[in-house]
């Protein structure tokens, strides 16, 4: 009569628990890709915005150079 191999109860358990471990991490891996994927989408349209906010602040600093010359501007005043 051939005896069934196996492993004890307490070893099977440590399997599934590892492997249930394993299954998390690769789910959080899987949900921070995600985020960092948006956030990288983010960060573009956020630096879109920059650089037309940056354009606008260079067509006013031409703007104002045309009508005053080149001047240095007090933030707080208004003064040149």
């Amino acid at each position: 009569m051939i005896k069934e191999k196996k492993v004890t109860e307490e070893e099977l358990k440590q399997i599934k628990d590892i492997q249930e471990k394993q299954r998390d991490l690769i789910t959080t891996l899987g949900i921070n890709e995600y985020q960092l994927k948006y956030y990288k989408e983010e960060k573009e349209v956020i630096f879109g915005e920059i650089k037309k906010i940056e354009q606008e602040l260079q067509k006013l600093s031409e703007q104002l150079k045309e009508k005053y010359g080149d001047v240095t501007i007090n933030m707080e005043t208004g003064e040149f």
